[in-house]
Order: structure tokens, then C-alpha cells, then sequence
């Protein structure tokens, strides 16, 4: 998920995809207690979470606040 994350970025843009994860994310983990009962569902809601999350963690909005030359360092903050 996180190579498809770049490609989502650049063809939607950082700031509509965020959005839309976040939402995805909220929805799946409403899912968690409305599916627990359900092993598949629990399970669809855990993966949905996951694909959520992990465009989250590779930082798109570095390349909006940091100098070119310090993205290094923000990355590892």
C-alpha cells in the first residue's frame, strides 16, 4: 500500500487523499465493533485500518513544509 500511496498522491492530490484515509480509517474501526461478531468482517474492517494507515506514515507533506535540503531530517522526526 505504501508504493500505491505515491501514485494515489500524485494523481489525486496529498491534501483529498489524507482526507479520504482518514475516513477510511474511522469507518473501519466503527467496523471493528459493528463486525466483531463476524470473522470475516472483523477481518475485512482490520485490513481496510490497515491500507488506511499506512499512506499515513510516509510523511506526504514534507515536500510542502521543508527546505529540500533538511527533508532527511524531518522524515526521521
Amino acid at each position: 500500500m505504501v508504493f500505491i500511496s505515491g501514485a494515489i498522491f500524485d494523481i489525486a492530490g496529498r491534501r483529498v487523499t489524507i482526507v479520504i484515509f482518514f475516513l477510511l480509517g474511522s469507518l473501519s474501526t466503527i467496523g471493528f465493533t459493528l463486525l466483531a461478531p463476524s470473522q470475516i468482517g472483523f477481518t475485512v474492517s482490520r485490513i481496510a485500518l490497515a491500507c488506511s494507515m499506512a499512506p499515513l506514515v510516509t510523511n506526504p507533506f514534507i515536500n510542502d513544509y521543508v527546505v529540500a535540503e533538511d527533508r532527511g531530517k524531518a522524515t526521521g522526526v
